[in-house]
C-alpha cells in the first residue's frame, strides 16, 4: 500500500467554517498542515494567510451555491500539536449570506469527499454542506447546475491547498483522531495530505444538524 510521507509538513491546524441557518450554527471543520521551509515560521501570519485563502474560497464559490438562509460569521483557526494555541478568530466579510432560494431542511447536506490517494477510512475525509437551495435538488440529488456550483468551492480549495504548493503554503489533509490521538494530537501519525476533493452528486444527511441538536 503507498505511504504518503509528512515529513515536508510541520504544525497541525484545524479551521472550522462558522456560519447560521435557521437560528443555529453550523460548522465545517477542515485539517491543515504547513508546507516546510527553512527559518522559524511566523505561525501568526500563517493563521491569518489561512483565514483569508478559505474566506476568498467562500465569498467566491460557496455563497453563490448555497440559499440566502445560510449566513457565512467566521473562521476559526486553531493549532492543535505541540502546545497548541486558543483559537484565533477572523470575521466574515459583512452580508456574507448565499445567493439561492430558500433552503432545505438543516439535516440536507451537499458532500465533498476529500482523498488522500491511501485506502482506510480513518485516510479519508469528508465536508458537509448546508444550507442547499430547494431548486438545486431533484430526486434526492444535485441537479447539474448546483452539482457545478458545489464543484466550483472544491476546485476553489483545491487550487489553494492541493494543487501547486510551495514553502510555506498551507496544505489541506484528512487527520485521523483514531491514528493520530487528540492528547496530544501528532501530526505524523494521524494527518495524510489531501490529493483531490471530489464533489458527490447524491445528496448527504447530518443528523446533528436537526434543530435542537447542535451544529
Amino acid at each position: 500500500m503507498p505511504t504518503i510521507s509528512t515529513s515536508n509538513y510541520e504544525g497541525l491546524f484545524k479551521a472550522t467554517i462558522e456560519g447560521t441557518l435557521h437560528g443555529q450554527l453550523t460548522n465545517n471543520v477542515m485539517f491543515f498542515s504547513r508546507t516546510g521551509e527553512l527559518g522559524t515560521p511566523d505561525w501568526t501570519q500563517f493563521m491569518s494567510q489561512l483565514a483569508a485563502d478559505i474566506i476568498s474560497c467562500i465569498t467566491t464559490t460557496l455563497l453563490p451555491a448555497v440559499s440566502s438562509q445560510w449566513t457565512f460569521v467566521r473562521i476559526k483557526i486553531q493549532r492543535l500539536d505541540g502546545t497548541g494555541t486558543d483559537e484565533n478568530l477572523y470575521a466574515a466579510p459583512a452580508n456574507s449570506v448565499g445567493a439561492g432560494s430558500e433552503s432545505l431542511p438543516s439535516t440536507v447536506a451537499a458532500v465533498l469527499s476529500i482523498r488522500t490517494g491511501l485506502r482506510g477510512r480513518s485516510k479519508r475525509g469528508r465536508m458537509y454542506l448546508g444550507g442547499l437551495p430547494e431548486s438545486g435538488q431533484a430526486t434526492s440529488a444535485l441537479t447539474p447546475g448546483q452539482l457545478v456550483l458545489v464543484a466550483a468551492f472544491a476546485t476553489c480549495l483545491i487550487d489553494k491547498f492541493i494543487n501547486n504548493q510551495v514553502a510555506g503554503d498551507a496544505k489541506l489533509g484528512v487527520y485521523s483522531r483514531k491514528l493520530g490521538g487528540t492528547q496530544p494530537y501528532s501530526l505524523v501519525a494521524g494527518w495524510y495530505p489531501a490529493t483531490t476533493i471530489i464533489a458527490q452528486g447524491v445528496l448527504g444527511t447530518m443528523r446533528s444538524r436537526m434543530l435542537g441538536r447542535g451544529a
